[in-house]
C-alpha cells in the first residue's frame, strides 16, 4: 500500500529583522498506516516546526516560507485552498501541542472544547457532541466524565489536561495523529501512563502516529520508525530496533549516552558538550562539527550526504563513507 503521508525537500525559513532562519532543511520521509514514526532532537531542532507546517499552522509569506511538497493520500497540502486544508487539520490529522495548559482555551470549558471539532467535522448537535466528548473522557481514564465536561482547563491537572488534549484530538478518528512533546513537564509516573495511552489508541483507533520528543528513552518501546534531527534538518533514520542496536552518526550515539540507566557503571551522566547552532549562521561543512567527539577536516569543509547503510538505516556523516552508499537522483545507489 502506499504511505498516507509522502514529505518531499521540505524547507522551512523564517524571514526575521536580523535574518533568515533556516527551520527546517530538505527534510524527507514517508508515513504508512498504523505505523509510529518517532522524530527526536534538542530543542530548536526543527521538529515542531515540520509539525506546524503538516497542518499549515505556520504565519504565511513572507513572514514564513515553506517549500516541498507535503502529500496527504494524493493530495499536496501546501497546495491544497485553505477551505479544504480546514476540513482536514483536526478531523484526518490531529495534534496533540506541545504545552496543554496554553493549547486549551482557559474561558471554555472541556466539555465545549472537546464538542466542537465534532460539530464542525461531524455534524453532530451539540447534545450529541457533548455525549460523545463525554465518552471520550472516559475513555482516556478521565473518572467521573460526564460532570467534568463542565470543568474550565485549570481544574484539571496537568496530566489530566493532557489526556483532555488527546480525547480531543481523537474525537472524529484521526487517521494521523501528531503528539508534539505529549509527555512535556509531567512526571515520570504520568508520563509513562501518557505513553501507554496512545499505544492502547492507536491499536484501537487504527491510527498512524508521529511522536515527537527530544527525549529518545521514551521512544523506544513505541516507535517503529525513527528521524534524528538536527539544526533543522535529519541527521539519521532507521527503524527503531536498528537505531537503538546501531546508532551511526554521533549526534545519536550522544543522545543514547546521555539517557540514564540503573545498570549504568558510570558515575556520571554524559552530556554532548557545546550548543546548537545559530540557525541564521550556520556552520560551514556539517553543522553536528563544532561538537562532534570524532570531527575530520573535510567536516567542517564539506556538507555530508545521506549514506545508506541498508535495510532503511541512513545516516549524514562522513564517518559513513566507508561503511555505505549515497543514492544517485533516482534514489538507486552508485
Amino acid at each position: 500500500m502506499p504511505p498516507i503521508l509522502s514529505i518531499s525537500n521540505l524547507k522551512v525559513r523564517f524571514s526575521t529583522d536580523s535574518g533568515t532562519i533556516g527551520a527546517v532543511e530538505n527534510l524527507n520521509y514517508s508515513l504508512n498506516a498504523n505505523q509510529t514514526l518517532a522524530i527526536v532532537g534538542e530543542s530548536g531542532s526543527g521538529k515542531s516546526v515540520h509539525a506546524l507546517s503538516i497542518l499549515r499552522l505556520l504565519p504565511p509569506p513572507p513572514q514564513c516560507l515553506v517549500e516541498g511538497e507535503i502529500l496527504f493520500h494524493d493530495k499536496n497540502l501546501l497546495n491544497l485552498p485553505l477551505k479544504e486544508m480546514r476540513k482536514i487539520r483536526g478531523d484526518r490529522i490531529a495534534m496533540i501541542f506541545q504545552e496543554p495548559m496554553t493549547s486549551l482555551n482557559p474561558v471554555l470549558t472541556i466539555g465545549e472544547q472537546i464538542a466542537e471539532p465534532l460539530m464542525i467535522h461531524k455534524g453532530k448537535t451539540r447534545s450529541d457532541a457533548l455525549n460523545e466528548a463525554a465518552r471520550l473522557l472516559d475513555r482516556v481514564g478521565i473518572p467521573d466524565a460526564k460532570s467534568r465536561l463542565k470543568n474550565y482547563p485549570h481544574q484539571f491537572s496537568g496530566g489530566m489536561r493532557q489526556r483532555a488534549m488527546i480525547a480531543m484530538a481523537l474525537s472524529c478518528n484521526p487517521e494521523i495523529l501528531i503528539a508534539d512533546e505529549p509527555t512535556t513537564a509531567l512526571d515520570v509516573t504520568i508520563q509513562a501512563q501518557i505513553l501507554e495511552l496512545i499505544k492502547e489508541l492507536q491499536k484501537e483507533f487504527h491510527m498512524a502516529v508521529i511522536l515527537i520528543t527530544h527525549n529518545i528513552g521514551i521512544v523506544a518501546d513505541m516507535a517503529d520508525q525513527m528521524i534524528v534531527m538536527y539544526a533543522g534538518r535529519a541527521v539519521e533514520t532507521a527503524p527503531m530496533n536498528s537505531l537503538f542496536n546501531h546508532p551511526s552518526h554521533p549526534y545519536t550515539q550522544g543522545l543514547l549516552s546521555a539517557i540514564p540507566s540503573l545498570d549504568s557503571k558510570k558515575n556520571r551522566l554524559e552530556s554532548i558538550p557545546g550548543r546548537p547552532p545559530d540557525l541564521k549562521n550556520k556552520p560551514q561543512g556539517c553543522p553536528f562539527s563544532p561538537r562532534c567527539p570524532k570531527v575530520q577536516a573535510q567536516c567542517r569543509e564539506n556538507d555530508p550526504p545521506f549514506f545508506d547503510l541498508g535495510d532503511a538505516h541512513k545516516a549524514n556523516c562522513w564517518l559513513m563513507e566507508e561503511l555505505g552508499t549515497v543514492p544517485n537522483s533516482q534514489g538507486e545507489k552508485v
